[in-house]
């Protein structure tokens, strides 16, 4: 009986049969939800250690090997994956492993580090480098890059025009294209041009709003084949939208922009100077994008609109994803080629007056994320093109047989054109006229001209002047500054030319016989008289003003403007440079100041500048101040009242708000609404601390420049 019982009891514990549910016997079986999940953190936090001690630090994925790096500067290194106690340590090598600069760090608790090699010998520059990272209880380097140099670095962006690769350029020009090939061979195996595309325009990838530390993590293109099959008349075009840095090659170079190409090889073509200095292009840059796109949310703010943006992307998510990870990289130069996709009529984030606004407030908003206040934007002018449908125009050709558009009161590209002037008034910043290379039929359609290797020519004179401070080489265009009444009948144009600089008029110049007369008028200059816009009866080349003739009919005209059209008739150009001259809209009997930028009427909330007919706000803040000795300037570049102020305002809770009060009622920073009364805008002191700062021992730059 004993026996029986010991045998039931072992039934009861192992059986669910005898009597015992199934979830009972289950928790005799396994342990608890509760004390698996608690063994799981413990085990974690037991491990935890262990895992950050294994941890390896390696660099941004920023850097890369045979990139280009900024001479003649202080290098901001950056990267993760360290351990927070452990101190890192960053080491340029030579070809004989000889440290030719170091610095040492610790990271943050986060794993993130961060740290400044100073400016390196000028022998570094155009030797091949070993960049490493290196923990303190590594027995070697964690991350070692290869080939790394240092030279001038400059970085291409906008839109589809900066986009189409090198070898759109050269359409059905197979000779030209062998002979660039063979010269991107010989640059590269000399480690003389360097290029690499920031990731854009594929499938897989889709950019947000938040800023990013990193480029986005794909693969690199297949690089292009050979643009001729060798059949006649047979033509391919590749395009390479991610590229990590690699020496210039026939392959790469066929799909990597055509405007960053020819810019750099003309560069590397004519400057002596750079014959051993290493040229790093970068393009970032997505077709089809609005500017509010390419724009941080400060550069936003600077320029509200009375409703909420629509249209693909999101607002700033290109300047997230595309810029914000190079801002600790320091650019010899920027080209923005953009503007088409911002075409159109005066609507919220749309049109001459909104980008009047946006292009100088991204230009300043990005020297301040690049912490470079001088750094030059070189601006490329809308190109002539057949303007269809301002923003959404794409397959357009000039030399179709009919067109939507009804009258000129449809235009809107040259009033673009006057928009993008806007961003003159800031320093540094070098306009590079276009509006003479448009191509016909190209394969893009028209507002894809292939005539990028005589653009890239132009903007590489505009760098020669903006970087190297050559002031031989003529980049600027005629520009017209004054205009004025001779008679009853006769306007003089006075134009600003640089010294000797000597001008031309073909008044015989006519449009195009393919185009079609919506596209270009065949107008040079247009008189305005109460009924509208006019032709000219003649046109009078004077020295350096042209003096022109009113039709017989006009007893009133108040304006004269040249080359209004999409496609426009330059007829008047520059005998030395064959550059030609701006467009313009000008006042008559009302001077323009002599100088580059044109001065500005201050207004309430800007600058307001009047182009045209056009009426811009150039964004300037709001808040001023009565004296420059009461705005402090730190290398962050804050402003606002002297410390001693603010001190003596804290002494007590009611002598602060009794401050603050009445520092509102001053126009201070706290203030947000009304005009401005006082005389010094901190935005413009803003900039000069930055130009102050560059111009600083430590930050001293490879060029003179003047406030």
């Amino acid at each position: 009986r004993l026996s029986e019982v010991k045998r039931r009891r072992a039934r009861l514990v192992m059986s669910p049969d005898a009597g015992i549910e199934d979830d009972q016997v289950a928790q005799c079986r396994r342990p608890s939800a509760t004390f698996q999940l608690q063994s799981k953190w413990a085990i974690l936090l037991i491990l935890l250690p262990e895992l950050a001690s294994a941890a390896l630090p390696r660099f941004s994925n920023v850097f890369q090997d045979h990139m280009v790096l900024q001479r003649g500067y202080p290098v901001q290194i950056w990267g993760l994956g360290a351990t927070a106690d452990k101190e890192l340590t960053v080491e340029f090598l030579d070809e004989n492993a000889t440290v030719m600069a170091s610095a040492s760090s610790r990271p943050w608790f986060d794993g993130k580090w961060n740290l400044t090699i100073p400016t390196l010998p000028e022998e570094a520059t155009g030797q091949s480098l070993t960049l490493t990272v290196k923990s303190e209880d590594s027995e070697g380097p964690d991350q070692s890059l290869q080939d790394v140099t240092f030279g001038d670095l400059y970085l291409f962006t906008g839109q589809s025009n900066v986009d189409l690769p090198e070898s759109y350029a050269l359409q059905f020009n197979e000779t030209h294209q062998v002979y660039e090939e063979a010269f991107a061979d010989e640059a590269g195996r000399r480690g003389m041009i360097r290029i690499m595309i920031v990731p854009n325009q594929i499938p897989s990838l889709h950019y947000g709003a938040l800023p990013k530390e990193e480029l986005a993590n794909v693969p690199d293109c297949i690089l292009c084949p050979f643009p001729f099959s060798g059949i006649p008349s047979s033509y391919h075009v590749c395009h390479c939208n991610a590229l990590r840095w690699t020496r210039a090659s026939a392959k790469a170079i066929r799909g990597f922009t055509a405007l960053g190409w020819f810019s750099g090889a003309a560069l590397a073509r004519s400057v002596r100077s750079l014959r051993s200095v290493p040229l790093g292009l970068v393009r970032s840059s997505w077709g089809g994008t609005k500017i509010l796109r390419w724009s941080g949310p400060d550069a936003m703010a600077r320029c509200p609109q009375p409703s909420k943006p629509h249209g693909r992307g999101l607002p700033s998510d290109l300047f997230s994803n595309m810029i914000h990870p190079l801002k600790r990289l320091r650019f010899s130069a920027i080209v923005w080629m953009h503007g088409a996709s911002d075409t159109g009529g005066i609507q919220p984030y749309l049109g001459p007056n909104y980008y009047a606004c946006a292009l100088p407030a991204m230009i300043r908003d990005w020297r301040l994320q690049f912490d470079q206040g001088n750094l030059p934007f070189i601006v490329v002018e809308l190109p002539a093109y057949c303007n269809e449908r301002d923003w959404a125009t794409f397959h357009t050709f000039c030399d179709q047989p009919q067109s939507i558009l009804k009258d000129k009161r449809e235009y809107h590209l040259p009033a673009m054109r006057m928009a993008q002037a806007a961003a003159e008034k800031l320093p540094e910043v070098y306009m590079v006229t276009t509006m003479d290379l448009g191509s016909m039929h190209p394969m893009g359609g028209s507002i894809h001209s292939d005539r990028k290797e005589e653009l890239g020519k132009r903007v590489a004179l505009a760098a020669q002047a903006a970087v190297y401070n050559d002031k031989s080489v003529i980049w600027e265009a005629p520009r017209a500054n004054r205009a004025s009444m001779e008679g009853a009948r006769h306007i003089r144009v006075e134009f600003v030319l640089r010294e000797g600089e000597r001008l031309v008029l073909n008044t015989s110049k006519k449009c195009p016989r393919e185009i079609l007369g919506i596209y270009c008028t065949g107008a040079g200059f247009e008189l305005r008289c109460p009924t509208g816009w006019m032709p000219a009866a003649g046109a009078a080349l004077v020295g350096t003003s042209v003096i022109i003739t009113a039709p017989p009919n006009l007893t009133v005209i108040d304006r004269v403007r040249y080359a209004y059209a999409d496609w426009p008739v330059c007829s008047l150009q520059s005998i030395d440079s064959g550059l030609p001259a701006r467009i313009f809209d000008l006042p008559i009997g009302d001077a323009i100041t002599q100088s580059k930028h044109l001065s500005p009427v201050e207004g309430t909330e800007g600058i307001r500048e009047t182009i045209g007919p056009w009426k811009f706000t150039i964004p300037v803040s709001k808040h001023r101040v009565e004296r420059l000795e009461d705005q402090v300037k730190d290398p962050d570049g804050f402003e606002g009242f002297s410390w001693p102020f603010l001190a003596a305002c804290s002494a007590s809770l009611f002598a602060l708000v009794v401050c603050v009060q009445f520092c509102c009622l001053r126009d201070c920073r706290c203030f947000r609404g009304g005009g401005s009364r006082r005389e010094v805008d901190a935005d413009q002191m803003q900039d000069q601390a930055l130009l102050n700062k560059d111009r600083s021992p430590e930050y001293r730059g490879l060029k003179t420049i003047s406030p």
